[in-house]
């Protein structure tokens, strides 16, 4: 079953962001739907557009070809729309980075070596053998603009799950969204370059329902530029509480070296 209609401007976005409410242990389910695709993309945007702020703790874990191996760390994470984000990495009691992006510029402190980073927010953060950028992680954090002004290419109806693929005429990418039946949770969402190869895959899991929201604690990402994996394990979630504007402000560390990456249009491909 296909179907090929507009999407509108926020057709589609994956309604999982966070949240930290009193929450039920699982997400209510069901026998599969059978939903169109307007249908979708209503009951997506309903549950995403009810997140303006997120705060969380997190055990973060990295992986990349440059790294001897997995890079543990427990962290606090900071988020509001549109894609201001602030994450806080730290491994027995000292702080191994703080980023802070604005959504425009991003800086990265690294304690340990007293070096600040600072560059475009849509541009690759490259430390300890890591490739990613800030606009990127916000982006699943919040998936509010990826899907303005994209064209439904096919929804298939399959058994158990909807398979969505979408088209931007504006940047040719596409993506693809994977869709659970019976709980419309996001289970997959990739990212293709204009030139169809992979920028991006995630996978969200263990859902729980808080505060009449659908909410993955664990989000695993993939960039195949580097090898990177980030993965987040999402605990003690709250939502839309105002944030002081400091966090997204990362105060000049002293006698830091600044290093000042050059400025280019996105984050680079393969």
């Amino acid at each position: 079953m296909r179907h090929n209609p507009l999407i509108s401007p926020f057709l589609l976005i994956p309604a999982i962001l966070l949240t930290g409410c009193a929450a039920l242990k699982e997400v209510p389910t069901g026998p599969p739907r059978a939903l169109t695709v307007a249908e979708v993309r209503a009951e997506l945007s309903e549950n995403s557009q009810k997140i303006s702020t997120l705060k969380a703790k997190a055990n973060i874990i990295f992986m990349s070809n440059d790294l001897k191996g997995p890079l543990a760390c427990s962290g606090y994470i900071r988020l509001e729309r549109p894609r201001k984000l602030r994450i806080i990495c730290s491994k027995l009691f000292n702080t191994i980075f703080d980023i802070v992006s604005d959504g425009h510029r991003f800086q990265l402190y690294v304690p340990k070596e007293n070096k600040l980073y600072t560059g475009l927010s849509d541009q690759d953060v490259r430390y300890l053998g890591l490739r990613f950028s800030p606009d990127e992680v916000a982006g699943i954090l919040e998936n509010g603009e990826v899907f303005k002004d994209t064209i439904v290419q096919s929804f298939e109806v399959q058994p158990e799950h909807w398979h969505i693929e979408l088209f931007n005429p504006v940047d040719a990418s596409r993506y693809v969204l994977v869709v659970d039946r019976r709980t419309l949770n996001l289970i997959r969402y990739d990212t293709y370059t204009p030139g169809g190869t992979l920028r991006m895959h995630v996978e969200f899991g263990d859902y729980e329902y808080i505060d009449g929201c659908r909410i993955p604690r664990k989000i695993d990402m993939f960039w195949p530029r580097g090898n990177t994996k980030l993965n987040l394990q999402l605990k003690k979630v709250r939502l839309n509480e105002k944030l002081n504007p400091k966090i997204f402000r990362l105060t000049m560390p002293e006698n830091a070296d600044v290093i000042r990456l050059s400025g280019r249009e996105g984050p680079s491909y393969p």
